[in-house]
């Protein structure tokens, strides 16, 4: 069934009419989307036509946000407003100076209180939280009279890497008697069109090291071994509490530049 165009004249009619009454829409009319900004001042917007291919892993991930969104609906206005609170109060994560690229995204500071919902939630579940965070990582002062941010985790720093056998192993330091809920996650890519940007392994602060199982190339195809010669990668961690979902700073961006070499030869490449 064709979509009935709404014409300028007729937005306006509208609009002029839900803001007059105090009405507020939510949704289509139309080949228009009705909504209401933060400022709490309807408006409306053209409705287009998604140029990106639903595919079956994209759908698989908005299948996977589904429970982070029907919590989200069902939280109570003042727990709701007090995310937006705590947005204010959010510590921003930096990257530090690198030699090369930033491969840990850090998300903007100017988000809403469902973002960072989102965002700790993500996180946490990145690193084995099975269940929904619902209250925001702030806390109170002793006299309960002030809110105040969480700390950040303390952030890593890669000692070395090593390529033996095929596989890499990262090594970290900078964490001492971190808590159980405390994970390092190592992201990689490599320069060029080999490795896609990627979280390639997860493992315990306390640990000190871990061997990343599975490399993926560009088309989701693993990538290992002698695929891996003369091949740039880049590697960076972070600290994720799993408890609140907060992430600590990213490492510097280390770079491990394999050569030529026969499977099983081992490489050790030491921070400069």
């Amino acid at each position: 069934m064709k979509k009935r165009k709404i014409s300028p004249e007729l937005n306006e009619q509208i609009l002029k009419i839900l803001r007059s009454s105090g009405t507020e829409a939510h949704g289509k009319i139309g080949d228009r989307i009705y909504s209401v900004s933060k400022k709490g001042r309807q408006f409306s917007r053209k409705r287009i036509k998604p140029s990106q291919k639903v595919t079956g892993s994209r759908k698989a991930a908005r299948k996977s946000l589904e429970p982070f969104n029907d919590t989200w609906k069902a939280l109570p206005q003042e727990k709701k407003e007090l995310w937006e609170k705590a947005v204010g109060l959010r510590v921003l994560r930096k990257n530090p100076e690198i030699r090369t690229m930033a491969l840990i995204r850090i998300p903007s500071p100017r988000i809403s209180g469902y973002n960072y919902f989102m965002e700790v939630n993500l996180l946490a579940r990145s690193v084995g939280q099975t269940r929904i965070i619902t209250e925001p990582p702030i806390l109170t002062s002793d006299r309960g009279s002030a809110w105040l941010p969480m700390p950040l985790p303390p952030a890593p720093v890669i000692k070395n890497v090593v390529f033996e056998g095929g596989k890499i192993t990262v090594f970290w330091t900078g964490i001492d008697k971190a808590p159980a809920s405390h994970f390092v996650r190592i992201q990689i890519k490599s320069r060029g069109k080999l490795l896609h940007n990627q979280l390639a392994a997860k493992a315990p602060a306390e640990a000190g090291q871990v061997t990343i199982p599975e490399l993926k190339g560009v088309k989701g195809e693993a990538v290992e071994g002698a695929k891996l010669s003369e091949t740039a990668i880049l590697i960076q961690a972070e600290v994720v509490d799993r408890d609140n979902g907060l992430a600590s700073n990213p490492s510097r961006t280390f770079e491990l530049q394999i050569p030529e070499i026969p499977l099983g030869e081992m490489q050790t490449v030491p921070v400069p």
